[in-house]
């Protein structure tokens, strides 16, 4: 393993692709300018971790990491599917081989840090053909932790789950803030057009749910909410990529018997995000998990009030409403309430958008967040600021 130079830092990110998200972009063009080099798409392999030893520093983990222990999530395709039984197995395969090439990196020399945007990753266990048991998230999870000198989250919600969750397996996780999506979204076309292309009428209040439309995006609970208002100015948009057939099968059928249920049920390249919202009065988050949403910080940065969960979270990012309304988790009349209530008051509608452009306007710049995670990042190269090896560090950032 080579000895980072005092100005240059390598790092290898895991997934490597940041896909449409501007997240990792946006963070990694400032670590750029405090020294932090990119290692190019690499892959977590044994093979990788032995070429790269000389090369690379640090690895950094991010969303989904049981894309390296949980074989079945990943296997989209239904054509030939092998049944449950043959698709735990293999989680166990690779939970397994996760194990070893986790052992294999720090043996080589390497530093892990790991940013826990979600504690668990978002499945929902007892899914039908591709449900696989917790309990290998549980480990998968676990063995990241162990392995990390660093781990960081995005708010104290999230990294008190992390450290009830992993046990002793975690001491110290840090909390460096996410940054707004300010000034990122190119416009697309105008309301009245997208609204007439959707078949909305000028009059329509909309809310828009937005996202990949996983299990723990639980719309089926806002179908249910939704469709019990008896109001036919009201109009809902579900725009997003499916990865989850039972959630597909409640959305079509939801739109089937509701007209007023308008449905994109497929990938939305970056022009045409911020259209959707623009042409939306409010956006709906109708999940009951306390995690970091990139999407309701999408929301304010456009400006756009939301409905959301009353979690740690989400309460903050709205200021307790200021900037939208919530309701109490897994309760569909309180959601529905919620609904019922951001309809009745158009003209806070545009009080409470004003809000959550403040609030967005109010997040830690980019170059802050760099800042905070590059420091983090050399002091686990340098043996400072480490997990579970007597970190003196209190956590939260600066």
């Amino acid at each position: 393993m080579i000895e980072a130079s005092d100005r240059r830092l390598r790092v290898a990110r895991f997934p490597p692709s940041p896909g449409q998200n501007p997240y990792l972009r946006l963070l990694y063009t400032e670590l750029s300018q405090l020294g932090v080099d990119l290692a190019e798409e690499p892959p977590f392999s044994l093979g990788w971790l032995w070429r790269a030893r000389h090369d690379v520093h640090l690895l950094h983990f991010h969303w989904r990491p049981d894309h390296y222990y949980a074989w079945c999530r990943f296997r989209r395709d239904k054509v030939d599917r092998p049944p449950l039984g043959s698709q735990e197995l293999g989680s166990w395969i690779m939970l397994a081989s996760f194990a070893a090439r986790l052992a294999a990196a720090r043996l080589l020399g390497y530093r892990v840090v790991w940013t826990i945007h979600e504690v668990y990753p978002p499945e929902t266990p007892g899914r039908p053909r591709g449900a696989i048991s917790r309990q290998v998230d549980r480990i998968g999870s676990r063995l990241l932790a162990r392995a990390s000198q660093v781990l960081l989250a995005h708010d104290e919600a999230t990294a008190r789950g992390a450290k009830a969750a992993f046990g002793r397996a975690v001491d110290t996780v840090h909390v460096v803030p996410h940054g707004s999506y300010l000034g990122i979204y190119p416009r697309g076309r105008t309301r009245e057009v997208l609204r007439a292309e959707l078949g909305l009428s000028k009059d329509s209040f909309v809310f828009l749910c937005f996202g990949k439309l996983r299990p723990d995006k639980a719309v089926e609970f806002l179908v249910e909410a939704f469709s019990s208002i008896p109001d036919e100015r009201l109009a809902l948009v579900v725009a997003g990529q499916i990865e989850d057939d039972q959630a597909r099968d409640v959305l079509e059928g939801a739109a089937a018997a509701d007209p007023r249920i308008k449905l994109r049920l497929a990938f939305v390249p970056l022009e045409g995000v911020r259209e959707l919202f623009e042409a939306a009065d409010v956006v709906v988050f109708p999940r009951s998990q306390p995690w970091t949403s990139g999407s309701l910080i999408l929301a304010l940065s456009l400006g756009v009030p939301a409905v959301a969960a009353r979690l740690s979270p989400y309460d903050e990012l709205l200021g307790s409403g200021r900037a939208g309304w919530l309701f109490d988790p897994g309760d569909v009349d309180s959601l529905r309430g919620a609904l019922l209530e951001a309809r009745a008051e158009p003209a806070r509608v545009q009080e409470k958008g004003a809000a959550a452009l403040e609030h967005a306007q109010a997040m830690p710049a980019w170059s802050d967040i760099a800042a905070r995670t590059a420091d983090l990042m050399w002091g686990a190269v340098n043996g400072r600021a480490t997990n579970g090896h007597g970190a003196s560090a209190s956590g939260k950032a600066p």
